[in-house]
């Protein structure tokens, strides 16, 4: 999620690579306020309009929160219209002109689904990938989980279990909290470290397996479809030292 920036700390603005006029940027900021004032006062949906406002003046950091809402429409009251992820993606642009890590990660997952008929952005991996790998270098834990997984696929880039296991693991450390499953997978397929995986998988499945208390998945970040592949990798991690066991024992007869 991208962060709830203040007032007065006002990104820089740009729009197309060009500094605005005073005045426009005087706007963008005036509108970016008034969308502020408004979100703290429980109005989404003039937030939104106030956020848009100034998105369309090159406000980035108005840009990528207007990009954000208009995708989910989540806590806005209204309706989504047609054209919303076309907008969308049009102010995620402008946002990662100006720099905006949140704003990168955001559209390299646009490309990296590709629906083009919705968003205008044709499913482009390569891209996808370079963009979390900047918005990544630029501190965003969210773009390290995604450039780890296509490095894991090989999705964008040339697979390399390796490094993916260093980024999942940066992630994790700077709370990507789900990074524990792909890292249990890794441990499990490709280090052979039944341990380790059984650690991972048990971070998320919960003290008592398959916890989905829904206080729990809000404050870890992650889904019951989370704790249900962690609990049934789980049990193969443990099954499987359980037969590593079993065969060392025979060995010893």
């Amino acid at each position: 999620a991208a962060a709830r920036p203040t007032a007065e700390a006002v990104p820089e603005i740009r729009r197309g690579g060009a500094a605005p006029s005073a005045a426009a940027a005087a706007d963008a900021n005036a509108a970016y306020t008034a969308a502020l004032e408004a979100e703290a006062s429980g109005h989404a949906h003039v937030a939104l309009e106030r956020l848009c406002e100034a998105a369309e003046l090159g406000h980035a950091a108005a840009a990528t929160r207007a990009a954000t809402a208009l995708m989910t429409s989540e806590g806005t009251g209204r309706l989504r219209a047609p054209d919303d992820s076309r907008r969308a993606a049009r102010y995620l642009r402008v946002a990662v002109a100006a720099g905006d890590a949140d704003a990168m990660n955001a559209l390299g997952a646009m490309l990296l689904h590709g629906d083009e008929k919705a968003t205008g952005e044709a499913r482009d991996l390569e891209a996808a990938a370079r963009l979390f790998a900047e918005a990544g270098a630029r501190g965003c834990a969210a773009a390290d989980y995604n450039l780890a997984a296509c490095l894991e696929a090989g999705a964008g880039v040339a697979e390399d279990a390796g490094r993916a296991k260093s980024l999942f693991r940066r992630a994790l450390s700077l709370g990507v909290f789900r990074a524990h499953l792909p890292l249990g997978r890794l441990a499990l397929r490709h280090d052979a470290d039944l341990g380790a995986a059984a650690r991972h998988f048990s971070a998320v499945s919960g003290d008592v397996p398959g916890d989905v208390s829904a206080e729990r998945l809000e404050t870890l970040g992650i889904g019951e479809e989370d704790v249900a592949e962690a609990t049934f990798c789980l049990a193969d991690a443990t099954e499987r030292a359980a037969d590593v066991g079993l065969a060392r024992l025979e060995r010893r007869r």
